[in-house]
């Protein structure tokens, strides 16, 4: 088995984390910017590119996962 797969999952899957919450991280580290915009107002396209890698982490833990399952 390989190793590498499975932590190249997890560092996809962090990114896409950290990117899926970024833009309301950016939003509330910009406190002068607060009284120009809403509350709710987020990037919604800026974090749903953040799926991508997040999902694609997620696919390769799971991939490795199930080939560990078969060698055992």
């Amino acid at each position: 088995m390989n190793k590498t797969i499975y932590f190249v999952g997890i560092v996809f899957l962090f990114i896409g984390l950290f990117w899926l919450h970024s833009s309301d991280l950016i939003y509330h580290l910009n406190d002068d910017k607060k009284d120009e915009h809403n509350e709710e107002e987020i990037d919604l396209k800026f974090s749903l590119i953040g799926l991508i890698p997040t999902l694609f982490g997620l696919y390769l833990i799971e991939n490795y996962n199930k080939n560990a399952k078969r060698v055992h």
